[in-house]
């Protein structure tokens, strides 16, 4: 019932997107990618949990858990690890999901309703794929993505991560909704897994 309840609330909470320009109107637990990530975490919190998925370390990444009465069990950023304002250019939040055929289900009302919130969003649907992070190729992800004019973008996504991955990044399989800059799209197209 919880995920249920859940979903709609994701649902509902799209309403506010019907007046959107660019990715930064987007909001996931009141964060924006463009905002500093300084409004909603310390700086000591930020340096001293900061994690890096690439050997790069291009980009630094915070996850924790929602407090309160958010929409998403967990949410997490990243920004440039050199950016001294800590400027998000990735944010997702997230629910764990026990279920694959019920998170794809949730994921169709959702994208659903986005289509008919950003229309003139370019739409692409690219069903089950490998998780580019797992070199295993384990884990899977159920992923849409909707693309807007500034070549930023949207995902939702159902992700069934394998135990070795869960077990390495402290995950869970989930259901997320995530809000990328161009800059980071563009990294994660060309840079992040090459």
């Amino acid at each position: 019932m919880r995920v249920f309840l859940a979903a709609l609330v994701l649902i509902f909470s799209l309403q506010s997107w019907t007046k959107a320009d660019d990715i930064s109107d987007f909001e996931i637990d009141g964060m924006s990618v463009g905002d500093s990530a300084l409004k909603y975490v310390s700086k000591e919190t930020l340096s001293s949990n900061k994690r890096y998925m690439w050997d790069n370390k291009k980009y630094a990444s915070y996850a924790t858990d929602s407090k309160g009465n958010n929409i998403y069990d967990n949410w997490q950023i990243f920004w440039l690890d050199k950016d001294p304002n800590y400027i998000i250019q990735y944010i997702s939040g997230f629910n764990y999901i026990t279920n694959l055929e019920e998170c794809n289900k949730l994921k169709k009302n959702i994208v659903s309703d986005i289509k008919k919130l950003i229309p003139d969003s370019k739409f692409k649907d690219f069903g089950k794929v490998p998780h580019p992070g797992d070199s295993s190729g384990q884990s899977f992800a159920y992923k849409v993505e909707f693309g807007l004019q500034d070549k930023s973008q949207i995902m939702v996504t159902c992700t069934v991560f394998s135990k070795k991955y869960k077990e390495t990044w402290n995950l869970g399989n989930t259901l997320s909704v995530s809000a990328h800059s161009t800059k980071f799209s563009n990294f994660l197209n060309n840079e992040a897994y090459n």
